[in-house]
């Protein structure tokens, strides 16, 4: 019989019966084997080199709305690389061949219509460690370090981390030049970005209420509102329906930020006894020869996306929304300004279009 070979020839080649003929070897290179980062989440740590995956799927395990047929990073800072990245039977995979401290983020998109579905937060530390607050099974137990931070000493700017806007689970950065707060040691995390170019969806600032699709598509804009409506002020997305006061909430939600097995603090969790310590970084109390580390002040961005108080003010998100009867929108944080101790308070009032710092809590 005659076989025709390959395109790169199309001369036919006798084949006799009972005869050998050799072949070349055909190599076979099996996938790694990757190392499953657990549970759905939006934030996956990752502490070592190597190959991992995770769960395509929202927090709650449900299915990510729209088609996507695209997976690859969206940003990384300086030295970060993430390779090898693929959807595998319902995983998103990826390859991380050298070790470097950073953050980046993997998103899947839909290229037909150039949206982004989805964006998920690799955080690249060394594993954070639990730290409670006072003795006893009930006491809540946080994370050593803010999201993002790739270090715990709150005098290095390294410890400050990441910044959110209330309710939405992706970070953003300190941008505004010409603040009187604008300094090169703010947030070292954004310091040196590198976004894909062919999938970049660049930070901006945008004064204009979100829609909740442009919220999900544009996860990298700043968004708020300086004009009242109907009473509502400087909110990032429009007041709608009484669910958008729990974006954030407990039993965590589908834009929690935090990894797996952890979630943003409530009120109630930041009201125990503080201490200072001698530099004057806040700190919790020794209770049972344990202690929170004392937390950096690594400020805040303001409605507008203007820096403040770097390296003077303490803040924190809670879950906890807050809305007057005029419809305000609000959410309360932990606040203390560094040098001030008449300034502790266990919980403030602040609007939700803020961007500032999570301390994740464990869930129990």
């Amino acid at each position: 019989m005659e076989v025709t070979k390959p395109a790169e020839s199309a001369s036919p080649v006798t084949i006799v019966r009972r005869e050998f003929y050799a072949m070349k070897a055909i190599e076979f290179k099996p996938e790694p084997e990757a190392v499953d980062l657990g549970k759905p989440a939006n934030c996956y740590v990752v502490s070592q080199a190597g190959t991992y995956m995770f769960p395509a799927e929202l927090v709650d395990g449900t299915a990510i709305k729209g088609s996507f047929d695209t997976v690859d990073w969206t940003w990384r800072t300086t030295g970060v690389e993430l390779s090898d990245i693929a959807y595998v039977d319902g995983y998103i995979r990826f390859t991380v061949k050298k070790f470097v401290k950073g953050n980046a983020s993997i998103s899947a998109y839909d290229a037909q219509q150039h949206l982004m579905l989805h964006n998920w937060h690799i955080w690249l530390t060394d594993a954070p460690q639990e730290m409670g607050t006072v003795a006893g099974a009930s006491s809540p137990v946080f994370l050593d370090r803010n999201i993002g931070a790739v270090a715990t000493d709150p005098n290095d700017p390294n410890s400050y981390g990441l910044l959110y806007q209330w309710g939405r689970k992706d970070p953003y950065r300190n941008m505004a030049a010409g603040s009187i707060n604008e300094r090169p040691e703010i947030n070292p995390a954004w310091k040196t970005v590198t976004g894909n170019t062919v999938y970049w969806n660049d930070w901006n600032i945008q004064n204009a209420w979100s829609s909740w699709e442009k919220r999900n598509n544009y996860p990298l804009c700043f968004m708020y509102s300086r004009t009242y409506y109907d009473g509502r002020d400087y909110n990032w997305v429009k007041y709608e329906t009484a669910p958008t006061h729990y974006l954030w909430f407990t039993p965590k939600t589908n834009f929690d930020p935090c990894p797996a097995g952890y979630r943003i603090p409530t009120q109630q969790e930041f009201d125990v006894d503080y201490t200072l310590d001698d530099d004057g970084n806040i700190g919790f109390t020794v209770v049972a020869d344990r202690q929170f580390n004392p937390l950096p002040a690594q400020g805040y961005l303001k409605f507008d996306g203007t820096p403040r108080f770097i390296g003077q003010e303490v803040t924190l998100w809670t879950c906890q929304p807050y809305a007057t009867g005029a419809g305000q929108l609000g959410a309360y944080n932990f606040d203390y300004y560094i040098g001030e101790p008449s300034s502790l308070t266990n919980t403030d009032l602040v609007n939700r279009s803020f961007a500032m710092p999570v301390r994740c809590v464990k869930i129990k």
